[in-house]
């Protein structure tokens, strides 16, 4: 997958599940353990990173600004979705996270934009994430519609959004 250019010199590459992690801890869990923000299936997804280069002149890559996971599967709940007897995949997102400093300028909205065409080379139907309430407008503004009710996870309430995928 070629990096997508994004704004301030940004790029969004593949990089390793562990080079996700001290950003996922950072800004989603600061409270919990490293090991926390781990997750099974990190060693069967995608990882993708959004990296800023300090300057032209600079040396190059300073550190992850933001980062995101992807998971290709088939649906898990058979009488939930209409398409999981025809053996088509989904994708969720997982752990989208983007450094305080950089949010407002387009990085969490490349990274979910990138989400979706790895989800779709990798033959997915359809994108979908756990999203904090508190992001919802983020979320709508991406296409995403709320699948279901709202549920509580270590004291924070989610909603289930998908879009398909073309």
């Amino acid at each position: 997958m070629p990096p997508g250019k994004i704004e301030d010199g940004a790029l969004i590459v593949p990089i390793a599940a562990e080079d996700t992690y001290k950003l996922r801890h950072e800004v989603l869990w600061p409270n919990a353990s490293l090991q926390e923000v781990q997750l099974a299936v990190d060693s069967a997804s995608i990882h993708l990173g959004a990296y800023a280069y300090e300057s032209e002149n600079s040396s190059g890559i300073r550190s992850p600004i933001g980062v995101i996971t992807i998971h290709v599967s088939k649906p898990e709940d058979k009488s939930a979705s209409a398409d999981s007897s025809s053996g088509r995949l989904e994708a969720q997102f997982r752990k989208l996270a983007v450094a305080p400093e950089w949010r407002g300028r387009g990085i969490g909205s490349k990274l979910v934009e990138q989400a979706g065409v790895v989800a779709s080379d990798a033959g997915a139907h359809s994108l979908w994430c756990d999203a904090r309430t508190s992001a919802l407008l983020f979320y709508e503004r991406l296409g995403m519609q709320t699948e279901g009710s709202s549920f509580m996870r270590k004291g924070v309430e989610y909603v289930k959004m998908r879009r398909a995928l073309v």
